[in-house]
């Protein structure tokens, strides 16, 4: 058989990685090396696509069909003889397609259909099992490591198998996903975290990659009202589109890192309040327009607006693959993750990606998937392929779909249900039945929704039908000021914020009574108290909404403006007096009130 010469790459590679295996009773795998801080590695043995045995197989098998030679079929079947030895032994509590089990049935069921061994068929469906335990740990909602993750690798298993009990695990899966909304300027993402900006707009960890996996849902299931709601993942995502960047802003800022955390109290102690809302701009699979793009070439397919291709036409795709800048291959942030837009864009990309491969050299001395030799020979043999599918662009094959289904039949109205519910939940739970059949109704008609944007088009649907002065009314007024105060500070400066609040009253809870009780205290800026008895909080979590008592409110708005215990307390009975200090004590420890005058 003629092989292309850059197959003679990846034969390399392939030879090298043999090499390097691990021989074992069980099968084989490899050693690679993971970060562990910001300063050293772990070297560890992993059984997952992004950085274990399953991944590797995958790029064997996609050896074997490039080249027909029976060692790299042998070779993957050894690595996945050991990932389900591993599933079977070892405390493997990760379901997500890219790093847990899910992943590893999508190779078995690869294998079964190049072999025809019934085993490994049986072997997919035994190592996904028990994917609903996952939740339980409340993991991330995000393609690479979480709930859509695993949502997206039950679909595929699910495609060949038809086991009804997968249906059941998506269900759950999806049923998570949809609890855990929220709502940005314009549109909807998931995951929020103290470390970040704002919620993340990527394809591994941000909204385009959750997107993704609803519009395979959709696809799938013949339901366009998940073509909706990635539309609104996509949504929120362009709200940040920077057009002078041609790309979408990376808002990761700590990284889970001590130091940058240090350098961030430094930079809050020094009022650089704008270093907690500077994004970084990153070309790769994994964040920027290289993996966001895939989203809207998928999006573009499936429905046929091509408008949602101009910010992807515009991206620096092209220089990314030119600069000297990109000096790492792999698959998650390196050269070879920008080839796979490349390739599905534009056959001068595709060019342009051969010449690259081919100059640079592959000294990798990590052996995975997704950072290492293995992608990079995967990345080598994808840049020959036609069809779409890919580790990077998991797509659904047509032969696979189905018209409908009772278990995922929503509708655009039923997901607008559940969307406002999460707006509006304390509104909504002291409306009668017939207001939410009315609300129910208009959200299925479409009515009264004249605004584009999402939160404003939920928000006045809800409003019309509510009289006002009524409790509900009432509710819904402090509920919509809730909201308007989400997204307005960055979450990592919120992070950053209650943290050093708390730090620093540490030291005022340690004097004594007498000298606290002097101290000039005042709410911190991200305490709002409204009428009704309500204090809101903005959190890097979220805005939290809570009623207090009438006394504790009228204590908290003695501390509007600065002001001292003994004064607050002076006129007050010495049981209600230890009312309000205990009250003043944990907000203290909480980092709601704070001090100039230390």
């Amino acid at each position: 058989m003629r092989v292309p010469k850059i197959v003679n790459k990846a034969v390399q590679i392939g030879n090298e990685l043999i090499s390097k295996a691990i021989s074992t009773p069980r099968g084989i795998c490899w050693e690679t090396q993971i970060q562990r801080d910001e300063t050293s590695l772990d070297t560890v043995i992993t059984a997952d696509i992004y950085s274990g045995a399953s991944g590797i197989a995958l790029f064997f098998l996609e050896l074997f069909r490039a080249t027909k030679q029976q060692k790299y079929l042998v070779t993957a079947q050894k690595a996945m003889d050991w990932v389900v030895w591993y599933g079977q032994n070892e405390n493997w509590n990760e379901y997500s397609f890219y790093v847990g089990r899910t992943g590893a049935a999508y190779v078995l069921v690869k294998l079964f259909k190049i072999t025809g061994n019934k085993k490994y068929f049986d072997q997919a469906l035994a190592i996904s099992k028990g994917g609903t335990k996952f939740l339980d740990k409340k993991p991330v909602c995000d393609l690479l490591l979480g709930v859509s993750g695993t949502l997206l690798g039950l679909l595929h298993l699910y495609a060949v198998t038809k086991q009804k009990w997968i249906l059941k695990d998506m269900r759950a899966n999806l049923d998570s996903l949809l609890a855990r909304v929220n709502f940005g300027p314009e549109g909807i993402y998931w995951d929020r975290s103290g470390d970040d900006i704002h919620g993340l707009c990527s394809f591994s960890h941000g909204a385009s990659g959750i997107g993704f996996v609803l519009l395979e849902m959709g696809k799938f299931f013949s339901n366009p009202a998940y073509y909706w709601l990635a539309k609104q993942a996509f949504d929120y995502e362009d709200y940040y589109y920077d057009k002078k960047k041609h790309n979408w802003p990376d808002f990761r800022k700590l990284y889970g890192r001590k130091d940058l955390f240090v350098k961030a109290v430094e930079e809050y102690n020094k009022k650089n309040y704008k270093y907690f809302s500077s994004p970084s701009f990153t070309y790769a699979w994994c964040h920027g327009s290289p993996g966001i793009g895939l989203a809207r070439l998928r999006y573009k397919d499936l429905t046929g607006e091509k408008n949602w291709l101009l910010k992807v036409k515009d991206s620096q795709i092209p220089a990314s693959l030119e600069t000297k800048k990109q000096n790492e291959l792999g698959l998650c942030h390196g050269l070879t993750g920008l080839i796979e837009i490349a390739r599905l864009q534009s056959t001068l990309y595709k060019k342009d990606s051969n010449r690259f491969l081919n100059e640079r050299q592959s000294s990798s001395l990590v052996t995975d998937l997704f950072n290492g030799l293995a992608g990079i020979g995967y990345g080598v043999l994808k840049s020959l392929r036609k069809d779409k599918f890919s580790v990077l662009y998991p797509v659904l094959k047509e032969r696979y779909l189905v018209k409908s289904s009772k278990v995922f039949d929503e509708d655009i109205g039923g997901l607008k249900m559940i969307l406002i519910k999460q707006l509006f939940p304390q509104t909504l739970a002291v409306c009668s039945g017939s207001e939410i059949s009315k609300l129910q109704k208009s959200l299925n008609q479409g009515k009264n929704q004249r605004s584009k944007n999402l939160v404003s088009a939920l928000t006045g649907c809800l409003e019309l039908l509510l009289n006002k002065g009524s409790e509900a009314y009432l509710i819904f007024e402090v509920e919509k000021k809730k909201i308007g105060l989400d997204n307005r500070k960055s979450d990592v400066y919120l992070y950053v914020s209650q943290y050093v609040h708390a730090k620093e009253n540490e030291r005022i809870l340690k004097l004594s009574e007498h000298k606290l009780n002097k101290i000039e205290l005042k709410l911190v800026p991200e305490v709002k108290l409204i009428k009704g008895n309500y204090i809101l909080r903005q959190t890097y979590e979220g805005v939290k909404m809570i009623r207090v008592s009438k006394f504790y409110y009228e204590i908290f708005f003695s501390f509007y403006s600065t002001n001292s215990i003994d004064k607050v307390t002076l006129s007050l009975s010495e049981s209600s007096k230890q009312r309000a200090l205990k009250l003043v004590n944990q907000s203290l420890s909480i980092g709601i009130l704070t001090t100039d005058k230390l």
